[in-house]
């Protein structure tokens, strides 16, 4: 019954007129999506953290792990922030500043793209990122969040890509 409900559907998609030109399509479209990969390096103990472990992590409040962040306005660290932490890129800002008026220390460090990020947590033990870009190279190890990993399709980090 499946299979024919699926077959209708892919045949009205086919079958429907085209849009016109600067028209957006009537037919149902998706756009993929990637995981966000928090990683940490091989050498480390810690194989999964929860969300709200890896929400304390990057506000700050754990200092056994140094966070390490992509740049404000990147995809997906817009996306990492919303996921993670649950606020905008102005909220983020104002936590920031508030924490530093109050002597409560800074924002991680920010890294200007995913792979450095992972280059530097394989070479530094004690540091924690995230990134969508891979390979990631030897020393470099993926966490579990909540217990599944991104391949498991209730993972919690995925963004939407941009349409190429």
């Amino acid at each position: 019954m499946r299979s024919i409900l699926a077959t209708g559907a892919l045949l009205a998609a086919i079958t429907a007129p085209a849009p016109a030109m600067g028209d957006k399509p009537s037919y149902p479209t998706t756009s993929p999506t990637r995981p966000i990969l928090v990683i940490i390096a091989s050498s480390s103990t810690v194989d999964s953290l929860s969300l709200d472990d890896l929400a304390r992590i990057f506000d700050g409040q754990t200092p056994e792990l140094h966070p390490l962040n992509l740049p404000p306005g990147s995809r997906e660290r817009i996306g990492f922030d919303q996921l993670v932490l649950g606020r905008s890129p102005d909220d983020i800002a104002r936590y920031w500043i508030d924490r530093k008026i109050r002597g409560q220390g800074g924002p991680p460090r920010v890294i200007p793209n995913g792979r450095l990020l992972a280059r530097i947590v394989a070479r530094l033990p004690g540091t924690i990122g995230y990134t969508v870009d891979g390979p990631l190279p030897p020393g470099v190890k993926v966490l579990r969040i909540g217990g599944l990993s991104p391949d498991h399709p209730r993972y919690p980090l995925f963004i939407t890509e941009k349409p190429r």
